[in-house]
């Protein structure tokens, strides 16, 4: 559940998808789980079976829309 003004949302938000394709590829399951405090959004994914992790930050900044920083891991 997520509540408060659309720049300073607070709450968390989960989304499973499963057997996804993606450019005519499938990729399985994907899960997303997001958490938002004050507008700014930690975000998670994991995709591949556990074999893949995106890890990213959403800001709302004066001059931008967001800002966005991000973290790729693969597991080997």
């Amino acid at each position: 559940a997520l509540s408060g003004p659309l720049l300073a949302l607070n709450g968390r938000a989960a989304l499973q998808g499963r057997d996804l394709v993606v450019g005519g590829r499938q990729i399985g399951a994907a899960d997303l789980d997001a958490v938002a405090t004050r507008g700014r959004w930690e975000v998670t994914t994991v995709l591949l079976g556990g074999a893949a992790q995106l890890r990213g930050t959403l800001a709302p900044q004066a001059g931008w829309p967001v800002s966005i920083n991000a973290e790729w891991t693969e597991a080997l």
